[in-house]
């Protein structure tokens, strides 16, 4: 499984809409294994806890408060 497989699966999981990019049709079926796996509740909060705080996007319209 490939990480951004578990990254897409761990957005759904956090009822976040992922809306994934592909141009192969090997990365497109990478995107959709993402239905198929499930992360456990441990594996969720590792990677929960690798937020740092820092937002990398911006945009005017939805500015960062911390």
């Amino acid at each position: 499984v490939s990480p951004a497989t578990v990254i897409i699966r761990w957005l759904i999981q956090q009822g976040i809409v992922a809306i994934p990019k592909a141009k192969t049709k090997e990365h497109q079926k990478q995107n959709l294994a993402a239905r198929d796996i499930s992360l456990a509740s441990d594996e969720i909060g590792r990677i929960n806890g690798c937020d740092a705080g820092n937002r990398l996007i911006s945009p005017g319209f939805a500015p960062f408060t911390a």
